[in-house]
C-alpha cells in the first residue's frame, strides 16, 4: 500500500500528537456530557500496583539477561512480522498490508519519535507490555473480587503462567516477545476492565434482558465472522475465482477496513439506542483484534464476548443458577478425556476453513495436556481445576464471571482443534481464579476450624497458609522463567535463534547495500537476515519450509542443489543467472513504490555456519525439534571455496570464519 504522506506523518508525530491532544481537551470541555470509558482510582492501590509491576519486571529482566542486546529471542517471525514492515514505513513511507500492520505502525512511530532502531525498541518494549498487563490484571481482579491481596497474586500468576521451558510451543510470551499477539495479551485486562464498567451486572439487570444480551453477542459474532471469512479465510481465496493472488490483500482490505471502521465509529458516537451503541463498540474491538492478529483473533473475540455475556447474565437471577453449574460440565469434559473414556478425533474443520490445512483425524488431547503440565506444573493445574467451582459458587458476581470464563477457555484449550494458542487469554483468568480460590479456601478453613477473629492463632494460621501457598507456587514459576530463558541450544551461548554475527551482518547489509538487494542463502538465514537488512524476498515469508508454495520449494531446492552444492564456480554462477529476476510477488508493490526494476536488483550470496549445516542436511526441511538452531561452529572450507572465484564473486564482508557475504558479478 502506497501512503504518500506516511513518512511526513510519522516524522511529525510529536506535533500531531500535541494537536490531537488539544482537540481532545477542547472536545471534552465543549461536550460536558462525555462519558469516560472507565474510571480507575489508584489511591488505595498505590503500594500494590508498583509491587505487582516490579514482580512482572523481574521476569523480563531474567529473560533479557539471557541474551545480548539487541537480539529478539527464539521467535523467528519477529523480523518478518514487525521489524521489516516498521523499517519500510520509517524509511520509505510504505505500509505492507500483508503484515499484521497495527504493530509495525506503533513500532515505526515510537522509533521515529525517539530516533531508535526497531531492534532496540523490541529488546526493551516487553517492560511496557508487562507493565500494562500486570497493572491491568490487578485492577481487573480488584474490580471483580474486591481483594487487593488476591489481586496482587493474580497479577503475578497471570504474568508467569504458561512460561514453561517448552519454548517451541509457548515462545510467544509477554515477557520475552514483542509481537501482535503479545500486544493483545498486554491490553486484554484493561479492555475487559472497560467492558466490565460498561456492562456491569448492576447496570445490566436494569437495562438488559438475557435475550437482548444473547442477541447482542450473536450479532457481534456474526459481524466478526463475516469479516474474518471474507478477508482472511481460505474458502474465499482470490485465486479460486481467477483473481490475482494479492487482490484481497492489496485491493479489498484497504477499501473495506476504513469503511467498516468509520461506519462503526459513527454508530458508536451518534446512536441513541444503547444496544446499537454496544454493538458498535464490541464490533470495533473485534475489528481491532482482527487487524492486530488475524489468525488468532477469533480466540480473542470469543474471550471478550464470553466475558461480556457472563457479565450481563450474572445480573439476571434466572441465569445465575445456570452460571453456577456451568464449570462442572467443562471440568467433566476435560476429566473424561484425561481418563480416556472420551476420545475425540478432529479433522481440523476450523483450520481447514481458515488456513486450508488438511490433516488426518487425530486425538490432540494427550499432546495438549502434556503441554499444559509442562507449562504450569501440577500444583497450578490442580488449583485451577479447584478454583473454577469455588468461583462459581461465590455469592459475589465477579468471581462467578471469572469461574465461568476460565472454565470456557479451558474447554476451548482442550477442544479437538488448533486452539492451544488460547493460553494467552487463559493465563489472565487462571491467575484471577486461582488467587480467588486461595482466598476462598482460607476463609473456608477459618470457618471450619472456628478460629477467633482477633487471636494469635489466626495470625499463625494465616501466615502459615499463605507461606505454604507462596512456597508451592512462586518459586516454581521463577525457576521456570530462569530455565526457559537461560536455555542455550547446541552451539549457542544464549537464548536466541539469531547470533550476534548474523545481526551484525544484517545491519551491515542494511547500511551498505541498496534496498533492491536479493540475499541468496539458506531458509533460516533468509528468515532472519533479509527482514532486518530490509532487502527483497525471493521466497514466501513462512515459518517452515514445508508450508512454502510448491514453486518456492522448487526454487529453494534448486538454489541448494545448483548454487551451494554446485560442482564448480561456473555452474553456481550459471544457476544464479537462472534465478535472477525471480522475486516474491508480495515485493512487487514495494519495488514499484521505489521505482526498482528487476534489472536493477543486486544479488549477494550469504554463506554462514548455519548455511553450511543446511547444505549438508538432506532436503530443505528443518530437522525437528531444533532444526531452526542447526549450525556448525564455522563455515566449511569446501563450501567457501566455491565462491572464491573472483571472476564471478567478490567477497565484501566476513566475520570470524562464521559468516561471509559475496557480491554476484552479473
Amino acid at each position: 500500500m502506497n501512503i504518500a504522506a506516511a513518512a511526513v506523518i510519522i516524522k511529525n508525530l510529536a506535533l500531531i500528537t500535541l494537536i490531537l491532544t488539544l482537540i481532545d481537551i477542547l472536545w471534552r470541555k465543549l461536550r460536558s456530557s462525555a462519558r469516560p470509558l472507565y474510571i480507575i482510582s489508584l489511591e488505595l492501590n498505590h503500594v500494590y500496583l508498583p509491587l505487582c509491576i516490579l514482580m512482572g519486571f523481574l521476569g523480563v529482566y531474567i529473560s533479557r539477561a539471557a541474551r545480548p542486546f539487541p537480539l529478539f529471542g527464539v521467535n523467528r517471525m519477529v523480523p518478518t512480522m514487525t521489524i521489516q514492515p516498521a523499517l519500510r514505513l520509517m524509511d520509505y513511507g510504505y505500509l505492507d498490508m500483508t503484515s499484521r500492520w497495527p504493530t509495525p505502525i506503533i513500532t515505526a512511530m515510537i522509533c521515529i519519535l525517539f530516533d531508535i532502531d526497531p531492534c532496540w525498541y523490541i529488546y526493551y518494549v516487553s517492560y511496557m507490555l508487562v507493565l500494562l498487563h500486570t497493572a491491568g490484571v490487578f485492577l481487573l481482579s480488584y474490580q471483580l473480587t474486591k481483594s487487593r491481596g488476591a489481586s496482587l497474586m493474580a497479577s503475578v500468576l497471570s504474568a508467569y503462567a504458561f512460561i514453561a521451558p517448552r519454548f517451541e510451543i509457548f515462545h510467544n510470551h509477554i515477557m520475552n516477545v514483542y509481537r501482535s499477539n503479545t500486544v493483545l495479551q498486554a491490553i486484554l485486562p484493561l479492555t475487559l476492565l472497560s467492558l466490565y464498567e460498561r456492562f456491569s451486572p448492576t447496570l445490566s439487570a436494569k437495562t438488559r434482558s438475557s435475550k437482548r444480551t444473547v442477541a447482542l453477542v450473536v450479532a457481534v459474532l456474526i459481524t466478526y465472522l463475516a469479516i474474518y471469512v471474507s478477508l482472511y479465510g481460505h474458502i474465499l481465496l482470490p485465486t479460486k475465482y481467477g483473481l490475482p493472488e494479492g487482490f484481497r490483500t492489496y485491493v479489498i482490505t484497504p477499501l473495506v477496513f476504513p469503511i467498516i471502521f468509520i461506519a462503526l465509529c459513527i454508530c458508536a458516537r451518534s446512536s441513541l439506542n444503547s444496544m446499537k451503541r454496544d454493538y458498535a463498540v464490541l464490533s470495533l474491538m473485534s475489528l481491532l483484534f482482527f487487524m492486530i492478529h488475524r489468525p488468532e483473533s477469533i480466540l480473542w473475540v470469543v474471550t471478550v464476548l464470553s466475558f461480556v455475556l457472563f457479565t450481563c447474565l450474572v445480573g439476571d437471577r434466572r441465569a445465575v443458577v445456570a452460571l453456577r453449574i456451568f464449570p462442572f460440565p467443562c471440568i467433566i469434559f476435560i476429566i473424561l478425556q484425561r481418563l480416556g473414556l472420551v476420545k475425540l478425533y478432529t479433522t481440523y474443520p476450523l483450520s481447514g476453513i481458515v488456513m486450508g490445512w488438511k490433516h488426518k483425524p487425530e486425538n490432540v488431547f494427550v499432546w495438549k495436556y502434556k503441554l499444559f503440565l509442562e507449562a504450569n506444573h501440577a500444583p497450578l493445574l490442580l488449583l485451577t481445576m479447584i478454583s473454577m467451582p469455588l468461583c462459581s459458587s461465590s455469592g459475589i458476581a465477579g468471581p462467578i464471571i471469572i469461574g465461568d470464563v476460565t472454565a470456557l477457555l479451558m474447554t476451548i484449550y482442550f477442544a479437538p482443534e488448533y486452539t492451544h494458542r488460547i493460553y494467552m487469554e487463559l493465563s489472565t483468568f487462571m491467575g484471577i481464579s486461582v488467587s480467588y480460590a486461595v482466598k476462598a479456601l482460607l476463609e473456608i478453613m477459618l470457618t471450619h476450624f472456628n478460629i477467633p477473629f482477633k487471636s494469635y492463632r489466626l495470625v499463625f494460621f494465616v501466615t502459615t497458609y499463605l507461606s505454604l501457598v507462596t512456597i508451592v507456587l512462586i518459586p516454581t514459576l521463577v525457576v521456570d522463567v530462569y530455565e526457559r530463558f537461560h536455555y542455550a541450544p547446541p552451539r549457542y551461548e544464549y537464548n536466541s535463534i539469531m547470533t550476534m554475527e548474523e545481526y551484525k551482518a544484517a545491519v551491515w547489509l542494511r547500511e551498505n547495500l541498496p534496498v533492491g538487494t536479493v540475499i541468496i542463502t539458506d531458509f533460516m538465514s533468509n528468515m532472519l537476515i533479509t527482514p532486518i537488512a530490509n532487502k527483497i524476498w525471493v521466497i514466501e515469508k513462512v515459518m517452515n519450509p514445508q508450508t512454502l508454495p510448491d514453486e518456492d520449494r522448487i526454487l529453494l531446492q534448486f538454489i541448494k542443489d545448483h548454487v551451494f552444492k554446485a560442482d564448480s564456480s561456473t555452474e553456481a554462477y550459471e544457476a544464479l543467472r537462472a534465478v535472477k529476476g525471480h522475486i516474491l510477488w508480495r515485493e512487487e508493490p514495494f519495488m514499484r513504490r521505489l521505482g526498482i526494476a528487476n534489472e536493477d536488483l543486486v544479488y549477494v550470496i550469504l554463506l554462514s555456519s548455519r548455511t553450511s549445516k543446511w547444505i549438508d542436511t538432506p532436503g530443505i526441511e528443518l530437522t525437528e525439534p531444533l532444526g531452526q538452531f542447526d549450525r556448525y561452529s564455522r563455515v566449511r572450507d569446501e563450501h567457501l571455496r566455491l565462491f572464491m572465484d573472483d571472476r564471478y564473486f567478490e567477497l565484501i564482508y566476513s566475520d570470524n570464519e562464521e559468516l561471509y557475504i559475496f557480491m554476484v558479478k552479473f
